[in-house]
């Protein structure tokens, strides 16, 4: 995803060129997954290691992992 997000380089808005980037998180354990929504499903892992991962993912600049 980065690499395309860097290929893909600035997109123009009447705001003027904005570049995309991402950041992630990650970490090892167990995680449940639910379901959740009606007319649009989501699959939400939950537990402690989905936990540690959003927290990893909130530290992380762009561009990092």
């Amino acid at each position: 995803m980065r690499a395309a997000l860097t290929e893909l380089g600035p997109i123009p808005t009447i705001a003027g060129p904005v570049r995309l980037r991402v950041s992630q998180g990650l970490d090892s354990g167990l995680a449940t997954f639910v379901t959740a929504g009606t007319r649009h499903r989501v699959l939400l892992p939950i537990g402690s290691a989905a936990n540690a991962a959003v927290q990893m993912e909130a530290i992380a600049r762009a561009d990092e992992i």
